[in-house]
């Protein structure tokens, strides 16, 4: 019988190859890769932080909310601040003047006559600043249309404009004493502003 040259196996089935070698590694020792940062070395004072830039968006956004928020107050007290040094608000109908009239019925009274009460008014009444007011835009505003319609029934041309006058006159009489009676600083175009400076100065 021939014999058979040794086999790597024993007779128990048992395999006696060389064993398997382990994989090297990728990177060897002097390999590894290092970090892209410049400051994040094993010995470096600060290392790379994660949420360093969220936090810092959070608290620029903070920032932003907070400047805002002030803005949006300083606009609000802008907005509600107290009406302008000067400026006349509505009368109220209990209000009396230093004749013991209401200042809502004087102010109508000053229209009355037109100019001719403006002056009345304006001559007896010193305290009463909306009193005051009607009565001088009464006197500035009829007194002007009397010497405008003075002029044109003078004048044989323009006589057909002393219609339009009137009616332009009895209009404005008739609302400027509505206004009056609701308590209303109501500024005719032009006359109202005068009217209004002359009342605080002359007195």
């Amino acid at each position: 019988m021939e014999q058979r040259p040794e086999s790597d196996q024993n007779p128990y089935g048992e395999y006696r190859g060389q064993p398997p070698q382990q994989p090297s590694t990728p990177y060897g020792a002097d390999e590894m890769p290092q970090s892209t940062y410049p400051h994040d070395g094993p010995g470096s004072s600060s290392a790379y932080d994660p949420y360093g830039s969220t936090n810092q968006q959070q608290q620029y956004g903070q920032q932003q909310q907070q400047n805002q928020y002030g803005q949006q107050q300083q606009q609000y007290q802008y907005q509600y601040q107290a009406p302008f040094f000067g400026q006349p608000g509505d009368v109220g109908p209990l209000e009396r003047t230093s004749l013991g009239l209401k200042a809502r019925t004087a102010g109508v009274l000053s229209y009355l006559a037109t100019w001719i009460t403006g002056i009345i008014f304006i001559l007896i009444e010193r305290e009463n600043r909306f009193v005051r007011f009607h009565a001088m835009q009464s006197i500035l505003f009829f007194g002007g249309l009397s010497i405008i319609e003075w002029i044109v029934g003078n004048v044989y041309i323009l006589h057909p404009l002393s219609w339009g006058l009137g009616i332009v006159q009895f209009v404005c009489w008739i609302f400027l004493m509505v206004k009056a009676g609701q308590g209303k600083y109501y500024k005719l175009p032009l006359v109202g502003d005068y009217a209004e400076r002359f009342a605080n100065q002359f007195k």
